[in-house]
């Protein structure tokens, strides 16, 4: 048996120290390169070429919250109708006022009409005096909520003339005049 050379023995030592020492840095380079590191920048050699095949970990932005779509009213007052017609009053249903929101049924106008809902069914403005606008979901749920219709009660048209309004009770809006463009 051949005794081997100290000389030849110390260089074999450091001969694997150092290929310990640039795996360990390679695999501390991969494991920063997959945590993603700080915000700084990094410089790419410094990690060398095993770390620029990593892709940095981004993380989701958060889903807003869905939209939809409301008329509100740009008007002084405006009737809200039954049917898509002005020919009528006894299609009126109500009226309502500048800067209210009222839930758009469809966000395209059919023949100048939005479909809305108004206390509880489907009605109709006339689009020149609306805009479409963005809602939350929880608003345009509000909004169809909100339009669900007060119990009626049919009073004797001749008691109503002579008897005022019960305690805490107005008297009915007056619903908007037609005006020369059909509103």
């Amino acid at each position: 048996m051949k005794k081997a050379n100290p000389e030849h023995r110390i260089q074999m030592i450091n001969i694997r120290r150092g290929a310990a020492m640039l795996l360990a840095g390679c695999v501390l380079a991969c494991g920063l390169a997959a945590c993603g590191g700080d915000d700084k920048e990094e410089d790419s050699s410094a990690l060398g070429s095993a770390a620029a095949s990593f892709a940095p970990i981004s993380t989701p932005e958060p889903t807003p919250a869905p939209a939809a779509k409301a008329a509100k009213i740009t008007t002084d007052e405006l009737n809200v109708r039954s049917s898509t017609s002005t020919d009528e009053d006894d299609n009126i249903l109500g009226t309502v006022t500048e800067g209210d929101k009222l839930a758009l049924m469809a966000e395209t106008p059919q023949d100048d009409w939005y479909s809305v809902w108004f206390q509880g069914k489907t009605a109709y403005v006339f689009a020149d005096y609306v805009e479409v606008v963005d809602v939350t979901a929880e608003e345009y749920s509000r909004l169809m909520s909100d339009s669900t219709p007060p119990p009626t009660e049919t009073p004797d048209p001749d008691s109503a003339a002579e008897s005022p309004a019960p305690d805490g009770a107005t008297a009915a809006p007056t619903p908007a005049i037609d005006n020369e463009d059909g509103e």
